[in-house]
């Protein structure tokens, strides 16, 4: 892997960030973590496996 394509993947997965199909998502995501902050990490690592894998898995067909 060279590293012009690592660092035109990071540019592409940055600027998907303002895309209007994620940007709304944003603010969700941070809502959501911020509310759970006071679990220990091992529920805190699988609401966030739950929560992305949420997200992915609807969207494939």
């Amino acid at each position: 892997m060279t590293l012009a394509f690592l660092w035109l993947a990071a540019s592409a997965g940055a600027l998907s960030l303002v895309t209007p199909c994620v940007f709304p998502m944003i603010p969700i995501t941070v809502s959501y973590f911020t509310t759970h902050n006071g679990v220990d990490r091992r529920t805190a690592l699988r609401n966030a496996v739950v929560f992305g894998l949420g997200i992915v898995l609807p969207s494939r067909r």
